[in-house]
C-alpha cells in the first residue's frame, strides 16, 4: 500500500528510522496561489536542497509522477490546475533507473519536482484542515478590555511574539539581532521568541531580551532537517511552545525575521478587539486571498490559537505525506485559521509596505517588510521614533538621515 511504499522511499533515499508516511499524489485545484511570483519565492528552498533532498525527491517522483499521465487530463479541467506536469513525464529520469541518472540531472530534476509541489500546495481548495466541532478549553482569561490603554494591551504577560528565523541570522549584524536591539525591546523582556532549527547558537551571539526556540525535526519529516523547509514547522511548534509556556497570554503573533514591529501602533489596532474571541488580524495577501502571511505577521486571539494548534500539525503531516513538505509555513496556519471558520481581519494601515518604502514611511503603521539588516532595523527604528524628523524631511532624505548617510547637495 501507499503506506509501504512511503517506507520504501525512506529507505531507498537512508533514512535510517522508519517513516510511517503515505507518500500520496494530492490532486489539487481552486484558485491561483500566491500573488508573488513563484519562482522568487521558491529560491531559498532550491538553493538549500541537500544531496539527501535530491534522492529523497528523485524517488518519490519516480514512484509516484512519472507514470500518472492521466493526471495531466484531470489538471487541464476546469477545476484543475492549468499547467500539467508534461515535461516531468518527458524527463529523463522518468526512463531510466535513477542510479544511472547523472547528478547534474537529478539535482535539476529535483529542484523542477520541489517546485511544482510546491506551487500546488498555495491553491486555495481544498481545505488542510476540518472542523471537528470539539469545545477548545480555555484559560480563566481576565475579562477583556478591548478599550484598555496602548500599554495595557502589551503589557507583560499579554502579547508574544515567535519570529521564524535561521541560526545564521544570529550573527554580528543579522536580522535577529536588529530584532533584539529594536523593536523587541520595546516589549516586556522575553515577550520575544526567534524559532529556528535544532542548532545551537553560540552564546556570545545569543541576544538579551530575547528568547530562542529551538525545534526539533518532527518524526514525519522526509527532507533534510537543515534546511530552508524547517520553516515549514517553525512556526507550528514555536507557536505551540509559546502557547504551553504563556497559556493566559491575550495575543499572539507569528512572523518573519525581516519584519519590523512597531508594539504601540500594534497596540492601537487591538485595542478594538476582544482577544476572548476566536480572531485574526493583519493584512490580506489580496481580496481574492483573504489570508495572512509572515511577511507582514499573523496576530492571533488566544482562542484562534488553541484552536489552530488543535488541528495544524494533522495538516502540516499531511503536506509532508503528499509534497514531501514543499509548501509555506505562513499558507499553512492561515489557510487551517480559514478552514477552520476563524474570523481573519484585514486592517487598513496595518501594514506598511516592503523596504525601502517607496511610498513612505508611515507612522501609523504596526509592521515593514524586507528589513534585512540590523543596520536597516535600527534606522528604521530612528525614523518611526525620532519624531523631529517624522513630517520634516521626505522619506528618502529621512531614510538617508536614519542611516547617517550625507544629503545630496542641491
Amino acid at each position: 500500500g501507499s503506506e509501504a511504499a512511503a517506507l520504501a522511499l525512506g529507505a531507498a533515499a537512508g533514512r535510517s528510522a522508519p517513516i510511517a508516511a503515505a507518500a500520496t499524489v494530492a490532486t489539487l485545484g481552486g484558485l491561483p496561489a500566491a500573488e508573488e511570483e513563484p519562482r522568487t519565492a521558491f529560491t531559498p528552498f532550491a538553493k538549500s536542497q541537500t544531496e539527501y533532498d535530491i534522492v529523497v525527491v528523485c524517488k518519490y517522483a519516480h514512484n509516484f509522477l512519472c507514470h500518472r499521465h492521466s493526471c495531466c487530463d484531470f489538471r487541464h479541467g476546469p477545476e484543475g490546475d492549468p499547467s500539467c506536469w508534461d515535461e516531468i513525464y518527458r524527463f529523463e529520469i522518468c526512463c531510466r533507473p535513477v542510479e544511472q541518472i547523472p547528478r547534474q540531472a537529478k539535482a535539476q530534476f529535483a529542484r523542477q519536482v520541489a517546485h511544482q509541489l510546491w506551487k500546488r500546495s498555495l491553491w486555495f481548495k481544498p481545505r488542510i484542515c476540518h472542523p471537528d466541532g470539539g469545545n477548545v478549553v480555555q484559560p480563566a482569561l481576565p475579562s477583556p478590555a478591548p478599550n484598555g490603554t496602548a500599554s495595557t494591551v502589551l503589557a507583560r504577560g499579554n502579547f508574544f511574539a515567535v519570529v521564524m528565523t535561521r541560526s545564521a541570522a544570529f550573527r554580528l549584524g543579522g536580522r535577529a539581532q536588529g530584532i533584539a536591539q529594536t523593536w523587541a525591546r520595546r516589549l516586556p523582556r522575553g515577550s520575544v521568541a526567534f524559532a529556528t532549527e535544532d542548532t545551537e547558537v553560540p552564546a556570545s551571539q545569543r541576544p538579551a531580551w530575547v528568547r530562542i526556540f529551538r525545534i526539533p525535526c518532527p518524526y514525519y519529516w522526509l527532507l533534510d532537517c537543515n534546511t530552508y523547509t524547517a520553516s515549514i514547522y517553525l512556526g507550528l511548534y514555536g507557536l505551540r511552545r509559546m502557547l504551553w509556556e504563556q497559556p493566559r497570554a491575550r495575543w499572539f503573533m507569528a512572523c518573519d525575521d525581516d519584519v519590523y514591529l512597531n508594539p504601540y501602533m500594534l497596540a492601537r489596532f487591538l485595542r478594538a478587539f476582544d482577544s476572548g474571541q476566536a480572531i485574526c488580524v493583519g493584512h490580506h495577501e489580496s481580496a481574492a486571498r483573504p489570508l495572512l502571511g509572515y511577511w507582514s505577521g499573523i496576530v492571533c486571539s488566544n482562542s484562534a490559537v488553541r484552536l489552530l494548534d488543535r488541528h495544524l500539525e494533522g495538516a502540516t503531516r499531511e503536506a509532508v505525506y503528499q509534497r514531501l513538505g514543499y509548501t509555506a509555513g505562513d499558507f499553512m496556519i492561515s489557510k487551517c485559521l480559514w478552514d477552520l471558520g476563524v474570523n481573519i481581519i484585514d486592517l487598513t494601515n496595518f501594514f506598511g509596505g516592503h523596504w525601502p518604502f517607496p511610498g513612505g514611511i508611515s507612522t501609523q503603521a504596526a509592521t515593514f517588510h524586507r528589513v534585512r539588516s540590523r543596520g536597516d532595523f535600527e534606522a528604521l527604528d530612528r525614523v518611526l521614533f525620532n519624531f523631529s524628523l517624522v513630517g520634516l524631511l521626505p522619506p528618502e532624505l529621512l531614510w538617508k538621515s536614519a542611516h547617517g548617510l550625507p544629503r545630496r547637495k542641491k
